[in-house]
């Protein structure tokens, strides 16, 4: 005997053997059928366990992977504006600076032509890479949305940081 491990099976060869336990073979007796029906029953539990814990597996490393990164860039921030080409484009409200200069219909919270606001970006979700902003119709005095060219983000962990103009 060998202490080398099993190597994994895939899903192809767990079919294959699950058909071979299934087949009736003239040899067969009644009560060895039975074993081998109850084997191949537990062999497709076990694979769809397999993959339901893998799947498991994955989607948290994913997450671990998400909350890290997320962690790693509030310990980097030092207030400056990150380039937007770095910003997540997954639905997440960010504080983004925004340039006003040149639009005619332009909704800043503040008036000067560069200014913070939030906002978010959907394009993983719709495909659509449009960042939805929020403004500021003076004339009415209540928040719409704004417009405007979207040129650094940070974090909201920036706000806490004392970090907010």
């Amino acid at each position: 005997m060998t202490d080398t491990p099993t190597p994994p099976m895939t899903q192809k060869q767990r079919a294959l053997l699950v058909g071979w336990l299934r087949k009736p073979y003239d040899c067969t007796h009644g009560e060895d059928a039975t074993d081998m029906s109850a084997a191949a029953d537990q062999l497709e539990a076990d694979g769809v366990t397999i993959a339901t814990l893998t799947a498991e597996r994955d989607a948290a490393r994913a997450e671990i992977a998400r909350l890290t990164a997320a962690l790693a860039m509030a310990r980097e921030d030092d207030g400056n504006p990150r380039p937007i080409e770095t910003a997540p484009k997954d639905g997440t409200m960010l504080r983004l600076l925004v340039d006003y200069e040149g639009v005619e219909n332009w909704m800043p919270l503040t008036d000067d032509n560069q200014s913070w606001t939030i906002g978010f970006n959907t394009l993983e979700d719709t495909g659509d890479d449009e960042w939805i902003i929020a403004g500021w119709n003076w004339s009415q005095d209540c928040f719409g949305t704004g417009e405007g060219k979207v040129i650094g983000w940070l974090p909201f962990a920036a706000i806490t940081k004392g970090t907010a103009t």
